[in-house]
């Protein structure tokens, strides 16, 4: 038989198959037990306070539900035990993340944007 009139082998053919992995999670829930779910005692009134700032601002888009995004309930939920002073900063930066992430979403700003006027949190 000639050399030549030899098929060549086909290299993906000769490959095992693939090995499966197992990758074992900890158990997330129990480990979190421990933990109570505590907010704030000022998230109703941060909340409208937030809301009420970011609506007297113009920051509010038309295609934002602000109510839904409950920002304040978010605030009160990560920093249970902070005043209410601090609290409504941690509301109202929380805001202006929400609409500059709504923008983006809709189409008003983009990555690569020149104009650093139209970023909230561009210095």
């Amino acid at each position: 038989m000639n050399e030549s009139s030899v098929a060549p082998t086909d290299p993906v053919a000769e490959q095992p198959p693939p090995r499966t992995i197992c990758i074992q999670l900890p158990d997330l829930l129990a480990a979190c037990a421990p933990f109570e779910l505590r907010t704030n005692r000022h998230c109703k009134v941060i909340s409208q306070a937030s809301e009420r700032w970011l609506h007297d601002s113009r920051v509010m888009l038309p295609s934002m539900k602000w109510r839904s995004a409950k920002v304040g309930l978010l605030a009160a939920a990560c920093y249970p035990t902070a005043d209410a002073p601090q609290l409504g900063l941690i509301a109202d930066v929380l805001g202006l993340l929400v609409y500059q992430l709504d923008r983006r979403a809709l189409g008003a700003l983009t990555d690569d944007d020149d104009d650093d006027n139209d970023d909230i949190f561009s210095l």
